[in-house]
């Protein structure tokens, strides 16, 4: 009976240290208006870099893949699809920010895809490319 004496000041205690802390303390606060505007990805932009001094890639080599996404907000990521020419089997290559604009992250994406063995032969195309913001919105650009 006694330790349950001492433990109901040690609760009041507590409880008002809780409630004088400000009430952001911890909260997250989301922004009254929702984004709306999907990203959108310029497809002019789209570049496709070779080897130095190579028209042809083999096993080992590396391709890079660049492409301009903007957005009102921010950018969130960037994926290409690339399609197999004999399988049609669909790669998924995720892109980096490669720009300067690291508040909303508007400019150029890039990504490697490294050749193997495993890599169909014959020229793969870029089948999709998809952008996302942060609120999930999404630009899908089609290359058929």
């Amino acid at each position: 009976m006694i330790a349950k004496k001492r433990l109901l000041p040690i609760l009041v205690a507590v409880l008002m240290v809780f409630a004088m802390m400000p009430m952001t303390a911890g909260t997250v606060f989301a922004e009254s208006d929702t984004d709306t505007v999907p990203p959108v990805i310029n497809p002019e932009s789209l570049h496709v870099t070779l080897p130095e001094g190579k028209d042809k890639v083999t096993v080992g080599d590396t391709v890079t893949f660049a492409v301009d996404v903007t957005d009102d907000r921010y950018v969130s990521r960037v994926h290409i699809h690339l399609q197999y020419p004999v399988s049609n089997k669909l790669e998924e290559l995720k892109l980096t920010y490669a720009g300067t604009d690291e508040e909303g992250r508007n400019g150029t994406w890039t990504g490697e895809f490294t050749i193997t063995d495993e890599t169909d032969c014959g020229i793969s195309q870029i089948k999709t490319n998809y952008a996302f913001d942060t609120q999930n919105g999404s630009a899908l650009y089609n290359n058929n």
